[in-house]
């Protein structure tokens, strides 16, 4: 019995080291570092297939979205994320957009994911001087005022990683 639930202990303190989670982009001072996700079993043909696929259900104009493709190799996107954060200056709120590529580079069984920030406009088009790297101080750690928009930027980053992800690994095929 003493064995039957020292192995049981065990086996439950060793579950999360081999359980898969999934990888989170997080914002630091130089941006985003990549993102390599698993794809059990899978040639990158395949993925690549599946990455084109995500692009025209995920984008609402894929045309305009893609910007370099090769083929069963890497795929490029620049998109925008509409209200990726706001600000509060003086007694006024502020929304921001988010303008970014994605590279997504594909071999058998991983891709890889990179994002770059290239702009951040107000909702009226209009270009912020700061970058997301303002966020942060000299030595690299969120200024406390910025810990709201850190998270903001940062949900809206993972949730297209996690659609991405979902879709090549078949987690979203609803059976019918």
């Amino acid at each position: 019995m003493i064995r039957f639930i020292l192995v049981s202990v065990a086996f439950i303190l060793s579950a999360p080291l081999f359980s898969q989670t999934m990888p989170k982009f997080e914002l630091t001072k130089n941006g985003f570092e990549p993102i390599v996700i698993s794809v059990d079993s899978t040639s990158a043909p395949v993925i690549y297939k599946k990455v084109n696929n995500w692009v025209q259900t995920y984008y609402k104009n894929p045309r305009e979205v893609l910007k370099g493709n090769i083929e069963n190799e890497e795929i490029r996107l620049e998109a925008v994320i509409l209200n990726a954060f706001k600000l509060k200056i003086a007694f006024s709120n502020f929304n921001y957009n988010l303008w970014y590529s994605l590279t997504i580079q594909i071999k058998d069984n991983k891709i890889r994911v990179s994002i770059i920030e290239n702009k951040v406009t107000l909702t009226d088009g209009t270009r912020w001087a700061g970058t997301l790297g303002t966020f942060f101080d000299n030595d690299g750690n969120i200024k406390t005022k910025n810990i709201e928009q850190k998270e903001e930027v940062e949900k809206a980053i993972n949730s297209i990683l996690n659609s991405l992800s979902n879709y090549i690994n078949n987690k979203n095929k609803v059976e019918w």
